[in-house]
């Protein structure tokens, strides 16, 4: 697991290391103040959320979610992550290297913030991030 601490949580679920890496390190060299947590597979993912609901934690966290991760995909942990009652409406981007009409429309209907095909450039995280936190919708 990498770790940044700072203001805002990002919760990377990525199961490419050097992805993890890439996404930390433009992180700490954006405009954003963040803690980046790195978990490589769904499942992994559900824990920490579950973890997070739990404790009471208020930093905001936003969720970037690569579909094709082992254990529980990333449509299941979506599907999870809005069936949650403290969790629902945690704003939660997809990066993934499908552009299949049947998966995005999956992931809009359970209501992503944004579906990004990789490769993608920080730069558009970047912007969707601090939108959300600008509305204060960041959980």
């Amino acid at each position: 697991m990498i770790s940044h601490k700072k203001q805002l949580r990002v919760l990377l679920v990525e199961d490419e290391v050097p992805h993890q890496r890439l996404f930390a390190r433009s992180l700490s060299r954006s405009r954003m103040d963040g803690e980046v947590v790195c978990v490589d597979d769904g499942q992994l993912a559900l824990d920490y959320l579950n973890a997070y609901a739990d404790s009471g934690d208020n930093t905001p966290l936003i969720v970037i979610l690569d579909l094709n991760i082992p254990i529980r995909d990333g449509i299941e942990v979506l599907g999870e992550i809005r069936k949650h009652p403290r969790l629902y409406n945690l704003p939660v981007i997809i990066m993934s290297t499908s552009d299949e009409t049947v998966e995005i429309n999956a992931c809009r209907q359970l209501g992503v913030l944004a579906y990004l095909v990789k490769p993608v450039e920080f730069e558009r995280i970047e912007t969707l991030v601090e939108s959300v936190l600008k509305r204060g919708e960041a959980r």
